[in-house]
Parts: structure tokens; C-alpha cells; sequence
């Protein structure tokens, strides 16, 4: 059975970004803002059994041009959250540099 993250049709995605730690390592306040207009495609999922079960599940999303995305961010699709895996790929045309959209991959561990 599909992830109910995984849902076709534009969505909502709030991305949640670290405040970092203080000069003392106390944790600041993060922030987080709305992606509009992404499409969530589902990426995928293993399950391990070496230390209970744990299952990975993974999504792109293919989010609008200028979309604010960094490696460090977190992301909630349909309720659960998810990890950003690397650097988001920002789409554009070689020819025309006119730019098409930002892919994110994303991973959710559970278990």
C-alpha cells in the first residue's frame, strides 16, 4: 500500500529549517515556510530487520522555480515528516538558462 504522503496533484509543503545552537550549544529556534504548487512522487521503501524493523521510505518532490531548499532541511508531506537527502537539484535549460524547478529528494526512517 502507497504512503498516504504520497498523494498525486499539487501540494503544500512546509519545510522546517534548524536555528542552530547558540555560543553556549543551546539549541535556537528554527523556522519554517510553505512550498506551493509541489508534486510529490513516491520514491520507494526498504525494510530492515537487523535491529527491530525499520522501514525507509523515500519521495521526490518537484517543487516551483526560486523554491528555498537547503541539504539540512526537514520537510512535511501529508503529515509526516521527512529528511532532505543532499543538495536539491535546481532544473534549467542549458540553452536558454530559463529555469523549470527545484527536485528534492527526501527520506523517512520509521522503526
Amino acid at each position: 500500500m502507497a504512503d498516504p504522503a504520497m498523494l498525486s496533484g499539487a501540494l503544500t509543503v512546509t519545510v522546517h529549517r534548524s536555528g542552530g545552537v547558540n555560543e553556549f550549544g543551546d539549541r535556537q529556534p528554527g523556522t519554517a515556510h510553505h512550498l506551493h504548487g509541489c508534486i510529490v512522487a513516491p520514491g520507494g521503501s526498504n525494510e530492515s530487520r537487523q535491529r527491530g524493523e525499520t522501514v525507509t521510505s523515500r519521495a521526490v518532490v518537484y517543487a516551483p522555480c526560486g523554491a528555498d531548499v537547503r541539504a539540512d532541511d526537514q520537510l512535511t508531506i501529508g503529515g509526516l515528516r521527512y529528511e532532505v537527502i543532499g543538495t536539491p537539484s535546481r532544473w534549467a535549460s542549458p540553452a536558454s538558462g530559463t529555469a523549470y524547478g527545484v527536485e528534492i529528494q527526501a527520506e523517512r526512517v520509521t522503526g
